[in-house]
């Protein structure tokens, strides 16, 4: 919740900002009142009923919260956007998936469901990864993404020429930013180099946001920031926020995010 807080409290305009938390580790597939698997049935539910008072909702994670805010980003709305940074789509022999009874077809169910809300939200869908190389590769399990890349190179990390440090491709509706930043901790990464404030709010809050036109974008400067990738906890957290614009009175954004491969040092990943 802190980068939330800090783009909160900077925005103009107040906000209301919910926060989740998958207990139970399954990527939010499961009831938390009964434990029992319904592939996301009660989080979709919960947020549509959380969400629908607001004109504008957006949607905002990392790692397992990054699934969730794609999984259910049919609730972000057509003003807002659905934020995720190092998601995961397909957990299949996912080193960090160890509950026996997430099956194959809960899997397969999640991959399914994550690639359809994609299609189907009316929202803009930002995908942030760092060098990881198994981030990387979950990239290639996104429909949509995938056909972003004309030349297959979805899972290619950045180039390391001691100058580009982020890379956006897409159009207007949806966009991947690779970053310079390894290990799996993107957000940590961001703010390291002092760019996560104005990252996630440019994702969540601008209309005309520099990753919003067709093709690839290059950020170029002096020096890089790098996230540790930890996997000493093993919590997901997820939150969503919705507040309204004064200009307009009813419009609102809400946020939700998680994390699954926890940098344990850092409380700036967003929706951590």
């Amino acid at each position: 919740g802190a980068v939330l807080g800090t783009v909160a409290d900077s925005h103009p305009a107040p906000l209301d900002v919910a926060h989740a938390l998958d207990t139970a580790q399954s990527w939010f597939v499961t009831n938390p009142s009964s434990g029992e698997f319904d592939d996301g049935a009660w989080w979709d539910a919960t947020l549509e009923q959380l969400c629908a008072p607001y004109e504008r909702v957006c949607l905002i994670g990392e790692s397992m919260g990054g699934t969730a805010a794609l999984r259910f980003s049919r609730h972000a709305t057509a003003s807002g956007a659905a934020v995720a940074l190092a998601p995961q789509v397909d957990v299949t022999d996912f080193s960090c998936c160890s509950r026996a009874d997430f099956t194959e077809e809960h899997k397969a169910k999640l991959r399914g469901d994550v690639n359809a809300a994609i299609g189907a939200t009316a929202a803009r869908v930002v995908v942030h990864v760092g060098r990881d190389a198994d981030d990387l590769h979950q990239l290639t399990h996104l429909r949509q993404v995938v056909e972003l890349f004309e030349h297959g190179e979805a899972d290619a990390p950045l180039p390391r020429d001691g100058s580009t440090l982020s890379e956006v491709v897409g159009n207007g509706r949806l966009q991947v930013a690779k970053h310079d930043v390894e290990g799996h901790a993107v957000g940590a990464g961001l703010k390291s180099r002092g760019v996560l404030q104005s990252t996630i709010q440019t994702d969540l809050f601008s209309a005309s946001s520099p990753t919003g036109g067709t093709g690839v974008y290059c950020s170029s400067g002096s020096g890089s920031g790098s996230g540790s990738d930890s996997d000493s906890g093993n919590g997901s957290d997820s939150g969503s926020g919705s507040g309204s614009d004064s200009s307009s009175g009813s419009s609102s954004g809400s946020s939700s995010g998680s994390s699954s491969r926890s940098d344990s040092s850092s409380d700036s990943s967003s929706g951590s």
